[in-house]
């Protein structure tokens, strides 16, 4: 039907133009059109076959970002710190869920993981971090962490777990399985 209706406009602009137009100017633009049009089209229905499946694919990823919301951490763009100096610093903000990442995967300078309780500072850590029912666990099979909370700061040391709540914080050993398997699980990713 929109090949019909286009076909009965361009014959009408067609029989307009030939008033204005000599013969040889016709028929080079006949020509063009009948090498060119085909693939004008092909291209014309492509493109609107991508700006449809384009829009449902932002769309299903609008609500998988709804739906998914606050346990994704967001990854800021790397900062200057002003106390490391030259070092960069790479910010990721957790605001719930648990992410398990190495320090080394970000390079030189500090991490910093930022949290509704505080943040979680490190260097050349292994660890994971989760933030749930507003208390946020620490957990460093390698290397070492600080949390820096709203009224303390805590040392993590290698093979620590730390709970942390408004009401305090605790220190407990972290089980060999529980740190073979954190090891495991960042170096998989």
């Amino acid at each position: 039907m929109l090949d019909r209706e286009l076909r009965e406009r361009l014959h009408a602009l067609a029989e307009f133009d030939a008033q204005l137009l000599d013969r040889d100017t016709q028929l080079r633009l006949l020509r063009r059109v009948a090498v060119d049009g085909p693939r004008i089209v092909r291209r014309a229905r492509a493109e609107r076959i991508v700006t449809i499946s384009g829009g449902i694919v932002l769309a299903a990823a609008a609500s998988l970002a709804l739906l998914v919301g606050a346990r994704a951490p967001a990854i800021s763009a790397p900062s200057v710190a002003a106390e490391r100096g030259d070092l960069p610093e790479v910010v990721i903000n957790l605001p719930a869920g648990r992410l398990m990442l190495s320090a080394a995967q970000f390079g030189e300078g500090a991490l910093r993981i930022t949290t509704p309780l505080g943040d979680v500072v490190t260097q050349d850590a292994v660890l994971a971090v989760e933030m749930r029912q507003q208390k946020l666990f620490v957990e460093v099979a390698d290397g070492s962490a600080v949390i820096r909370g709203r009224h303390a700061e805590q040392h993590v040391p290698a093979g620590s777990r730390v709970e942390m709540s408004a009401e305090g914080s605790a220190k407990h050993a972290l089980d060999p399985a529980a740190r073979q398997a954190l090891r495991k699980s960042v170096e998989r990713r």
